[in-house]
């Protein structure tokens, strides 16, 4: 066997192959990034679906692709019938996203995260009124509300919502102060819910 196939080979067994302790390790940065390292922004984009959802997500899968390919190639011309094989194309193509959204989705939503931030400290703080449709008060409680004429809703406590939920919710807005951000998005600083002033 002439060295450069021995290397393929080698490759293919070695190299296109994710260890469980990685995509463990991805999941966990996943959470925190999630739980502690993302600030409360009100506000949307479409640029932000694109650029920090979808491509990021489509470059790990491509990268993903060209980095497993001779594993996934040995693997499906390994396997006789159809329905094996599309059950093999549809397990690696959604271990792909799943891993592609975990690595690169999460590593752009980071840096979005704190480019976002780093651009609001510079500008001053506002006072954003917005008027509220409706208080969902439950396992997960929110407070759903207008924005720039979009729904959004703002994840509260259960008890946060107790004062409130025999009330109209017409009659009450929240009141954010908040720093504009990227994109049409603002850093919320801080919140209240008041009744609307007539």
């Amino acid at each position: 066997m002439a060295a450069e196939d021995r290397n393929r080979v080698l490759w293919v067994e070695k190299g296109g192959k994710i260890s469980a302790g990685t995509v463990y390790l991805l999941l966990a940065l996943a959470i925190a990034e999630e739980l502690w390292l993302e600030y409360f922004t009100i506000g949307s984009d479409p640029g932000y679906c694109i650029y920090i959802g979808l491509l990021p997500t489509a470059a790990g899968c491509l990268f993903l692709l060209c980095y497993r390919w001779p594993f996934i190639v040995k693997n499906y011309t390994g396997i006789k019938g159809v329905l094996p094989r599309l059950f093999l194309v549809l397990f690696y193509g959604l271990q792909g996203i799943l891993f592609s959204y975990l690595s690169f989705g999460v590593l752009a939503k980071t840096v979005w995260n704190y480019t976002n931030k780093a651009v609001a400290d510079r500008q001053p703080a506002e006072l954003l009124t917005c008027p509220v449709i409706s208080f969902q008060q439950g396992k997960n409680s929110y407070i759903y509300f207008l924005f720039r004429d979009k729904k959004e809703k703002l994840n509260v406590r259960y008890k946060t919502l107790t004062p409130y939920a025999d009330k109209d919710a017409g009659l009450y807005e929240l009141r954010f102060t908040a720093r504009s951000g990227i994109w049409n998005y603002y850093l919320v600083e801080s919140w209240s819910i008041a009744k609307t002033v007539q």
